[in-house]
């Protein structure tokens, strides 16, 4: 139950096991089986600083998804997300690299015009030039979120002074 009484949404976690568009290493592909482990993890306690038993949560684990490459890749992101939104629940996007947040917000944007985002990275990756294949979509997605939502960048360890620039601007 929500704070109000009211019942609580349920979440449903999707893995997504890509890194075929990281900058650097690979890695975040593996990455959600490792979440899930250590989430569930008995050397972990389930309860929160509020008082709520995460274990007893109304959470749906939808399993890890492999997309493909490019835009079928992409479009198969936002075919998950979409379906687990128009279900009334709320994804949980586990792992993938930068690539996949614009097909995650393409999912949302039919039900949800207007998102928060927070942003869980030790980089921003807001580079004028990394990736021709997904760049534009990652600016456009990027545009579209700052223009219409809230975005929040956490974690943020270090940047370049253009990417700090460029989020002041925004």
């Amino acid at each position: 139950m929500s704070p109000a009484g009211q019942p609580s949404p349920r979440v449903a976690m999707l893995g997504v096991c890509y890194d075929g568009s990281s900058s650097y290493l690979r890695g975040a592909a593996g990455a959600p089986p490792v979440i899930r482990k250590e989430l569930w993890s008995e050397a972990r306690n389930p309860w929160t600083e509020a008082g709520f038993d995460l274990s007893r949560a109304a959470l749906d684990d939808e399993g890890d998804v492999t997309p493909g490459e490019g835009e079928v890749g992409r479009r198969a992101i936002e075919s998950w997300v979409k379906r687990i939104v128009e279900s009334g629940r709320r994804p949980l996007v586990l792992g993938g690299d930068h690539s996949i947040t614009y097909p995650v917000l393409r999912g949302f944007r039919p039900t949800h015009p207007l998102l928060a985002v927070l942003h869980l990275d030790a980089h921003p990756d807001l580079y004028d030039e990394f990736a021709p294949s997904v760049q534009p979509e990652l600016d456009e997605a990027l545009a579209a979120v700052v223009a219409e939502a809230e975005a929040l960048v956490v974690g943020v360890a270090e940047s370049e002074a253009d990417e700090r620039a460029y989020a002041r601007a925004t």
